[in-house]
C-alpha cells in the first residue's frame, strides 16, 4: 500500500518536473523571438536614419560609416535594453510605466552608442544621425509593444454573444482595472458596454474605447437603451447602504 502510494506520488512530481521544463523552454523561445524583434528594430532604425539622412540613396563613401554605426548601435542597444528589463516581459501587458522604461533605454542606448561612435567609427560620421536614429528606434520599440497588445485585446473580443452585456458602476482607478482584467481574462463572461459615474464631469468620454454613459439616476434607461444584464460595482469607498 504505502509502495503504490509512493509510486503515485512520485509520478505526479516526475509530471510537475515535466511541465516546470516545457514552461522554461516556452519561456526561453519567446524570449529569443522578443530578443529578435527588438534586434531587427535596431538594425530597422539604424539603416533608416542612413536612407532618411541621404535621401534613400546612401553615397559609397558613407558604406563604412553605415557598417560601423549598425554594428556600435546595435550592440549599445542590446546591452542597455537588457539591463533595462526589456528583453523580457509580456507585451501584451504593456503599461505607461513600461514604455517610460523603453523611453529611458532608447535615450540611454542612444547616448551609449554615440561614444562608441565618436571612439571606433571612421571620422566624419554625421551627427544627424544620432537623432534621426533615436526618434525611429523609439517609435518602432513603443509601437510594436503597443500592436501587441491591441491585437491581444482584439482578439479576446470575438465571442461577445456568449457574454453578459455589462455596465461599470465607478469610472475610477477600481473602475478601470475591472476594464482591464476583464478585457484580458477571457474566463470572465461579461461584455462592458460601458459606465456609469456620478461625477457629471466625466458624462461622454471614452476609458479605453468604454464609455461613460451618465450618472447613477439615469441607469434604468441606460440598462434599458444598452440592454444591459449586469451591473457591477466598482465604489471602493462606498457604504453598505450606498451599495
Amino acid at each position: 500500500m504505502c509502495a503504490s502510494r509512493a509510486g503515485q506520488i512520485m509520478s505526479r512530481f516526475e509530471i510537475l518536473i515535466g511541465f516546470q521544463r516545457l514552461g522554461d523552454r516556452l519561456n526561453r523561445f519567446r524570449r529569443l523571438i522578443l530578443s529578435g524583434v527588438q534586434l531587427a528594430i535596431f538594425l530597422f532604425a539604424g539603416l533608416s536614419a542612413f536612407l532618411l539622412r541621404f535621401d534613400f540613396a546612401i553615397p559609397k563613401k558613407e558604406h563604412p560609416h553605415l557598417w560601423a554605426g549598425l554594428c556600435i548601435w546595435v550592440i549599445a542597444k542590446i546591452l542597455v535594453f537588457q539591463l533595462f528589463g526589456l528583453d523580457r516581459g509580456w507585451w501584451r501587458y504593456v503599461s505607461v510605466p513600461d514604455l517610460l522604461r523603453v523611453a529611458y533605454a532608447n535615450l540611454v542606448g542612444s547616448a551609449v552608442g554615440a561614444v562608441g561612435i565618436r571612439l571606433f567609427a571612421p571620422r566624419g560620421f554625421p551627427r544627424s544621425l544620432y537623432f534621426v536614429d533615436l526618434m525611429v528606434c523609439f517609435i518602432a520599440t513603443v509601437g510594436v509593444r503597443l500592436a501587441a497588445r491591441m491585437l491581444f485585446e482584439f482578439s479576446r473580443t470575438g465571442t461577445r454573444s456568449e457574454k453578459q452585456r455589462t455596465l461599470i458602476y465607478g469610472a475610477g482607478d477600481a473602475g478601470v482595472s475591472l476594464l482591464r482584467e476583464i478585457r484580458q481574462n477571457p474566463a470572465l463572461a461579461y461584455d462592458v458596454a460601458g459606465f456609469v459615474d456620478d461625477n457629471p464631469v466625466k458624462t461622454g468620454s471614452l476609458i479605453y474605447r468604454a464609455k461613460i454613459f451618465g450618472n447613477g439616476e439615469a441607469l434604468p434607461s441606460i440598462v434599458k437603451t444598452h440592454d444591459i444584464d449586469m451591473v457591477l460595482i466598482a465604489l471602493p469607498s462606498a457604504t453598505g447602504r450606498e451599495m
